[in-house]
């Protein structure tokens, strides 16, 4: 009895190990796939994420996506522009 303890033991270690192993790679292709996703949503009010991260962070594309997949105007267009544009202003006097 003692043999099979082990043995799931050691097969229970490798399988983990194999796992971390390749846990950038799962993450990397997991990230591809929902942007695609986001992008095919966003294709609908003629926005785009390159940076999943990255272009969600800011909240504009965010609140693009919500909207699609809602249904549901959330905040105006014109006050998101105006929003960019004052990020944008800030961060060139950031510079």
């Amino acid at each position: 009895m003692d043999y099979w303890i082990q043995t799931e033991t050691a097969a229970s270690k490798r399988f983990e190990m194999r796992r971390e192993e390749h846990k950038d790679e799962r993450d990397e292709i997991q990230k591809k796939t929902f942007t695609t996703g986001v992008n095919m949503h966003l294709k609908k009010c003629d926005c785009r994420v390159d940076d999943l991260y990255e272009d969600l962070r800011n909240g504009h594309s965010l609140i693009m996506l919500i909207q699609v997949l809602s249904g549901d105007q959330l905040v105006s267009t014109t006050h998101m522009r105006q929003t960019e544009t004052d990020a944008e202003i800030e961060t060139e006097s950031e510079v």
